[in-house]
């Protein structure tokens, strides 16, 4: 047999493949779902909210899966879908707010990653971040601990303002640790922890976590006190009350719970009284 003469077929040009081809497999499905049922708050774009926010939407998204999109560019490119997710949610999250227009510019390439650092430029940039630290230090300088207030409640927004400091400007507008911490005592006035922050300043090799630490059990100890002290006025109100003697008026630690018990307590204990000599 000869020989079949036939003609070498042209070269074709090869199918280019990403070089991370995306795929959708069970723990992406369920990431996916996390993240629909757990969207994001709606963000109203003022600067002194953002900080919250962004805290926010970070923890959201490090729950479900996807928050290499916010910080990996490669990973977001060779995942569009998942970087098409991201995008919507921002832009219901910000749909309403000031700053909409930030993240509405990449409607057409729905582009999760570059809409969320056009966020931070704009949020952190030099001048509206000046602007959002000086809001942060004045918030700082009128938060006291003093009567009416818990020392949980200022330990809690005095570190998350500080916080906030340190996330601006790649921390640039934070205090140095001595003035962190001269603050963070000056500021208590309750009269109740004036000798423990006369302590405190005394320990030597004094941190912050020390001088919170002290401030706590502190305040562990005066809640513990007050308890004791309730349990007493009940129990006086209780003897008082048994002896037929006038209930005392100057419980003012007394919850009004525990008042209403002790007259009702009073009330039942008076009409058996009167229920016994009817019939003695």
């Amino acid at each position: 047999m000869g020989l079949i003469n036939s003609k070498p077929k042209p070269p074709q040009n090869p199918i280019v493949l990403p070089p991370y081809p995306e795929r959708w497999n069970e723990y992406d499905d369920r990431a996916r779902l996390r993240l629909q049922s757990h969207q994001l708050k709606a963000f109203n774009g003022r600067s002194t909210n953002f900080a919250k926010w962004k805290i926010h939407t970070e923890c959201v998204l490090n729950g479900t899966g996807y928050e290499r999109i916010l910080m990996d560019e490669p990973y977001a490119r060779t995942h569009p879908g998942k970087n098409t997710l991201v995008y919507s949610q921002l832009s219901m999250a910000m749909a309403d707010g000031d700053a909409s227009h930030i993240v509405h510019k990449h409607k057409k390439t729905q582009d999760g990653y570059q809409a969320w650092q056009d966020v931070m430029t704009y949020f952190h940039g030099s001048q509206r971040s000046v602007r959002t630290a000086r809001g942060i230090r004045s918030k700082l300088v009128r938060l006291t601990l003093s009567e009416g207030t818990t020392a949980s409640q200022y330990i809690n927004k005095f570190q998350t303002w500080h916080r906030d400091l340190e996330d601006i400007n790649d921390g640039s507008e934070a205090y140095s640790s001595d003035t962190k911490l001269q603050a963070f005592l000056d500021n208590i006035h309750h009269p109740k922890y004036t000798m423990t922050v006369g302590c405190i300043r005394n320990i030597p090799e004094l941190d912050m976590d020390i001088a919170i630490d002290r401030i706590r059990q502190t305040e562990t100890e005066l809640e513990a006190e007050r308890g004791e002290k309730r349990k007493m006025n009940v129990l006086r109100r209780q003897i008082c009350i048994e002896e037929g003697l006038r209930t005392p008026d100057d419980d003012d630690d007394l919850p009004s719970h525990v008042k209403q018990r002790s007259v009702a307590g009073w009330m039942a204990s008076l009409k058996q009284q009167s229920f016994r000599g009817t019939f003695s």
